[in-house]
């Protein structure tokens, strides 16, 4: 399994921009009267008005509106037959039915016609107030869905031209989808994936492991991270880094879980060749810190064999390089050497000796250099060190 999420599925707030409602009706002093009252009920509408439907329609067709005012009783046509018209070409613009002829009848048949909501005309102003919450709910309401839909399209597009695979699992842990790349490392499409649950693509050798992944996604919002195998389609082994989260509703509760992973085969046989490359070394390698103790961020090799102490006493800082194996007769040499060449960011070379755990002499020889940044910081010293006792003892004068 694996991979980021995204934590909660996004919600848009309704806009607050101005809101340009279209009102039709055959009554032009209606018409008037009706973009004045609506006006002062909400100072973000702009009405613009039709008398007929063919002039709505070309209004329509100018763009910018967000809502559709109509009467239902019109010469020629009617407001749901205009209603049909209008979703032709706009399917989920708001259409709120303002009509004088009232009926179950006509509110049925507007409801099934997919008004989006109906108001009977009345006297007073209280008719507008009402009119005019009807319509602003539904602008944002429409608003507020095109802005989810525009989000859930971003970020399927995200995921889609992701170089990551992404898989998004179910409540019940099993495939709902997965991206390009992901069917390019596995060999399988989503398709056939889809349903399945992470034991499709994990072999029978790693379930225990990841049985103990899975347990610890449970919980809403929790993560994992973990690098296995993974079985592709036609059989082969790749190795997976996986990055898994829970994805949890706006009420906190579990919906699923979002895993983003990518093929580390080749970096995962690099880091094994290295390993045993080091593991056969006469010597340690490392990575440390330009002070004067000379502290390890990473220290590997035959470290206890060549001072007596184990790797983690230096790591831990328990036991400093330069303070408590170099002896103290070399250790302002070794300082100088290491800053002379660090000054001309040039590989450096010095031999010194060690007291081991046990207090015996031995003489190193060490070679290393500056790891710096893009401006030319330095960022840690790397390098390489071994035991050449045997070869100063055999000479006069090993440095």
């Amino acid at each position: 399994m694996g991979g980021w999420n995204p934590g909660t599925l996004p919600t848009e707030s309704p806009s607050t921009d101005d809101i340009r409602v279209l009102h039709v009706d055959d009554q032009p002093d209606f018409l008037t009267l009706a973009r004045a009252m609506l006006e002062r009920e909400d100072d973000a509408f702009t009405i613009t008005t039709a008398s007929t439907t063919e002039d709505a329609h070309a209004i329509l067709d100018d763009g910018g509106i967000d809502c559709v005012v109509s009467d239902f009783d019109m010469p020629n046509t009617d407001g749901l037959a205009f209603l049909r018209d209008v979703r032709e070409t706009h399917p989920d613009l708001p259409f709120v039915l303002f009509t004088g002829k009232g009926s179950e009848e006509i509110a049925s048949r507007a409801i099934n016609e997919g008004v989006t909501d109906y108001v009977q005309k009345g006297g007073g102003r209280e008719q507008y107030e009402v009119l005019a919450n009807r319509v602003r709910n539904a602008v944002d309401q429409q608003r507020a869905h095109d802005a989810l839909e525009a989000s859930r399209a971003q970020l399927a597009s995200f995921i889609e031209q992701s170089p990551m695979g992404i898989i998004e699992w179910d409540a019940e842990r099993r495939v709902v989808r997965m991206n390009a790349t992901a069917e390019s490392i596995l060999g399988y499409t989503a398709d056939e994936l889809r349903g399945s649950t992470w034991r499709a693509i994990v072999p029978s050798h790693e379930r225990d492991a990841l049985d103990e992944v899975a347990a610890t996604l449970r919980a809403p919002g929790a993560t994992a991270h973990s690098i296995n195998e993974n079985v592709t389609s036609d059989g082969e082994l790749v190795v997976c880094e996986w990055y898994n989260r829970v994805v949890t509703n706006d009420a906190g509760e579990s919906v699923g879980v979002f895993s983003q992973f990518q093929d580390v085969s080749e970096r995962e046989e690099y880091r094994r060749r290295l390993g045993t490359l080091i593991d056969n070394l006469p010597g340690i390698v490392y990575r440390c810190r330009n002070e004067r103790a000379w502290p390890f961020d990473y220290l590997a090799g035959v470290c206890e064999a060549l001072t007596g102490y184990p790797t983690d006493a230096f790591v831990d800082g328990d036991i400093e390089w330069g303070d408590d194996v170099i002896v103290e007769a070399d250790q302002d040499r070794a300082w100088a050497t290491v800053q002379d060449a660090l000054d001309d960011q040039t590989a450096f070379e010095l031999t010194y000796e060690i007291q081991t755990r046990t207090g015996d002499r031995r003489t190193l020889w060490e070679r290393g250099q500056g790891v710096y940044d893009h401006e030319g910081d330095l960022l840690a010293i790397e390098g390489f060190i071994t035991d050449v006792t045997t070869f100063r003892d055999r000479t006069d004068d090993p440095r």
